[in-house]
């Protein structure tokens, strides 16, 4: 008897993030996923290349606002224009995977749906266990009728992720994955010291793996009220009034996470413990991991040079930047604006981004 044929993937990439804690590198029209980070091509287009030999250019989907949507089209040409799911409003993961599902489901209800954050960094050299992550997700998926999500491995007692404790282990040919026994959310620095010296907990990736139908029935069973709402849109996606019907569906919408509206209470979650190196660029610091360095520990983009100096981060778009005797400093020069700050506070830049929102300076933004 013959194998089971491996399901058909599909692709969403989530492109709605505005990723304040990249400023001024990042800004409201032009966030991280739309710049070129560790490579020429833009984060969004390293998140479509790493997966193409699964999901080609007609089984790719991107969810992402108004603002940002002909800056999708244009940086994946060989998507169909159709694919690019605009939001009406930012309402958070929830929303934009319901919406992305119902659209899914009605073109291709055979395939098995990726979604997939195009803001975060994966070394090439790696996209291929990427890929054979996946592929195990989207076969559990199918045999199981679960939901499934990828678990980063912590490599600190970092404060900054959710957590997915695991439960009981399962075991595909060589592989192991595992249910999950619960999801917690941010921890203080002491319980994610004890997550990490636990061995049972995994970062949450914010990467999810099932069939379009399996979740929309668990979006039934948790979130009724949504759930109605976009099985009501579904019926009118090909309608003249769609635009007019997805606006008033979205301004009915709380903001929730699906981790949050779904994933923390569904019925079967199965988790795949990541092969992959991977960094969801969560602040500048970050950047650290994807820029070359030199052999001071000083890493550097553009016109940038540092005498004397350890430990640096060093961004330049146009004008040179130059540092004597600074140590474990970031600089970052855009046409917009400069921000010098130690490395040490690199997760105060987004109060920084409150901050001139509340003196009136969005124009910085």
């Amino acid at each position: 008897m013959s194998p089971p044929a491996k399901p058909r993937l599909a692709a969403v990439l989530l492109a709605g993030g505005s990723g304040t804690r990249l400023w001024p590198l990042s800004t409201q029209r032009q966030p991280k996923q739309f710049l070129a980070l560790g490579g020429e091509r833009s984060l969004l287009q390293q998140s479509a290349d790493r997966i193409i030999a699964l999901a080609p250019p007609e089984r790719l989907w991107v969810v992402c606002g108004e603002i940002h949507a002909a800056a999708a089209a244009a940086q994946l040409k060989e998507m169909p224009d159709d694919q690019v799911l605009v939001e009406p409003a930012a309402k958070n993961t929830l929303a934009a995977i319901a919406l992305a599902a119902i659209h899914l489901r009605a073109k291709d209800p055979e395939s098995v749906m990726a979604v997939l954050p195009a803001d975060h960094f994966i070394p090439q050299a790696d996209w291929p266990k990427l890929r054979a992550d996946l592929s195990l997700a989207a076969a559990v998926a199918r045999r199981e009728k679960a939901l499934v999500t990828l678990g980063i491995r912590p490599t600190e007692p970092a404060t900054g992720f959710g957590y997915l404790e695991r439960g009981e282990a399962f075991r595909e040919g060589e592989s192991e994955y595992f249910e999950v026994k619960a999801f917690h959310e941010k921890p203080d620095a002491e319980t994610a010291r004890r997550y990490l010296e636990s061995g049972g907990c995994f970062w949450n990736s914010g990467m999810f793996v099932w069939e379009p139908q399996v979740f929309l029935e668990e979006l039934a069973r948790l979130r009724p009220e949504t759930a109605r709402a976009f099985e009501a849109l579904a019926l009118r996606l090909s309608d003249a009034a769609y635009p007019r019907l997805l606006a008033e569906v979205f301004a009915g919408l709380e903001s929730v996470s699906v981790d949050y509206g779904v994933m923390e209470r569904a019925a079967k979650v199965r988790m795949i413990p990541a092969s992959f190196a991977w960094d969801d660029v969560g602040a500048l610091s970050s950047l650290e991991n994807i820029l070359p360095g030199d052999a001071r520990g000083n890493h550097t983009q553009g016109p940038s040079y540092i005498l004397d100096g350890s430990g640096n981060l060093v961004l330049a778009e146009r004008r040179a930047v130059a540092l004597v005797g600074m140590d474990g400093v970031i600089v970052v020069e855009t046409p917009n604006a400069v921000l010098v700050l130690p490395k040490d506070r690199a997760q105060d830049v987004k109060k920084l981004v409150e901050h001139l929102k509340t003196i009136g300076r969005e124009d910085l933004l």
